[in-house]
């Protein structure tokens, strides 16, 4: 062959590996967050975890403007009976607009027990009773900007749980760490 030939061949080889194969990079993305999940559940003794991010779902009509919605893109449980992500897919902003604003303003949400009265629920205790939570923790996952772009959960199924001050700020910096994460994922 000639050297013209070897140094083409070459070129289009280095090429070839320097490439990204979108779906390879998904997975092993996925897999990354799925164990980081996984290990959130072994930590705090949680039953779900879940990451929850926001999306365009189309336009209204006739204004044009986009429909802010948000799906779970990463689930892990420990018990298959729990498992939400298959049905929370494309859910309009709109239809959760009170736990959304608590997630806002205060970055985070505690609901140690759902059949406690006094305890404000912002709208999730239907979502809880039909999915089994008998506690939540919802952890809002901002940009440096400040800007949500998604939703960090652990929830308890088997039992309830209330977790330590300290457990509420490592899982408050573990959703800053997936914002920045998720937010240069592209």
């Amino acid at each position: 062959l000639s050297p013209l030939v070897i140094m083409i061949v070459k070129h289009y080889l280095e090429k070839k590996k320097s490439k990204i194969d979108p779906v390879a990079d998904a997975v092993a993305y996925s897999n990354i967050i799925c164990d980081e999940l996984e290990e959130l559940i072994q930590t705090h003794g949680a039953d779900r975890a879940w990451i929850a991010q926001f999306h365009n779902g189309g336009t209204y009509y006739p204004n044009g403007r986009s429909i802010q919605k948000f799906s779970i893109f990463y689930e892990v449980s420990k018990y298959t009976r729990d498992a939400m992500k298959l049905i929370f897919q494309n859910i309009p902003v709109n239809l959760f607009s009170k736990f959304l604003g608590e997630l806002l303003r205060e970055g985070y949400i505690a609901i140690p027990d759902y059949r406690n009265e006094e305890v404000a629920t912002y709208g999730l205790k239907y979502i809880a009773d039909e999915y089994g939570a008998k506690s939540s923790y919802l952890f809002s996952i901002k940009t440096v900007e400040n800007r949500l772009i998604g939703i960090l959960a652990v929830e308890y199924t088997s039992r309830k749980k209330t977790l330590s001050p300290a457990d509420i700020v490592t899982l408050r910096v573990t959703a800053a760490g997936l914002g920045g994460s998720l937010a240069n994922k592209k």
